[in-house]
């Protein structure tokens, strides 16, 4: 669902817009929403959430559960590990 009106009505968005049902972070840096999934890594969308981009190249584990940005760079956490990937990416 998103919402251009501050929340007072909601629009469904398609169903394959986002591939997993669970998002356990989400930022938005630049107008770029960056969405860590409990499941399937990392997704990026330049649009307000209409389309989704994977963006999981390097990343070993998929299964993330804390975002963080700093100095240049997104930080996400997993079980396996903490990831590093220039925002650029």
């Amino acid at each position: 669902y998103r919402s251009s009106d501050k929340g007072e009505t909601w629009r469904r968005l398609s169903e394959a817009v986002f591939p997993t049902s669970i998002a356990s972070k989400l930022l938005i840096v630049n107008g770029i929403l960056i969405a860590a999934s409990a499941s399937d890594g990392l997704y990026t969308s330049t649009d307000y959430g209409e389309t989704w981009q994977a963006r999981n190249d390097g990343l070993e584990a998929k299964e993330l559960g804390s975002l963080h940005v700093h100095d240049g760079f997104l930080y996400a956490g997993s079980k396996g590990g903490i990831w590093r990937i220039p925002k650029t990416h």
